[in-house]
């Protein structure tokens, strides 16, 4: 290579290396939200932070959250973190003004969020009416209740996330 070529090489890297993406308005809002409560819930019950993401074009239209517990937990409790977790981001998103206009609908709805939890999958540890993982989608939560890869119906029990919130307080949710 010469010295020309390499001049050249130099010259094309400076130009094209420096031009980094930066990080939209609306993405960087969502992650000053996002992140605290990763780190608040994280704390709060022993998770381990996966991964997440979501649907940013443009706009904030949806967040994806996955977590690892090292615990195993009934139906019952997963039913109340769970619709405490989902209430907790909600209320944060939908309380920040400056996010607002990014949001692809306000008030955000349970179905702009799909939080995953997977729970501790060892077999012999056994109770009553186990969870092996919690997610939602479209705003209704599936409660997978056998350790299995199939999808078929009986192995989850699916709420609207209404629904489950009446069951954990006793009134009807109100965004």
């Amino acid at each position: 290579m010469t010295h020309s070529h390499i001049v050249a090489l130099l010259a094309f890297l400076s130009i094209f290396g420096s031009c980094r993406k930066t990080e939209s308005t609306h993405v960087r809002l969502s992650r000053q939200i996002s992140d605290p409560y990763i780190s608040e819930m994280s704390k709060q019950y022993c998770f381990k932070y996966f991964g997440g993401g979501g649907a940013f074009l443009n706009t904030v239209n949806e967040i994806s959250i996955i977590f690892v517990s090292p615990y195993v937990i009934s139906l019952d409790e997963c039913r109340l973190q769970y619709v405490r977790m989902i209430e907790t981001l909600l209320k944060k998103y939908n309380s920040n003004e400056e996010i607002r206009p990014y949001l692809g609908n306000y008030p955000f709805e349970p179905k702009n969020l799909e939080i995953l939890i997977v729970y501790n999958l060892d077999p012999n540890l056994s109770i009553p009416n186990r969870v092996y993982s919690v997610t939602m989608i479209n705003g209704v939560i599936f409660f997978e209740i056998k350790d299995t890869d199939s999808v078929a119906p009986e192995n989850y029990i699916k709420e609207p996330f209404e629904e489950a919130y009446f069951k954990v307080y006793g009134k009807e949710w109100t965004p």
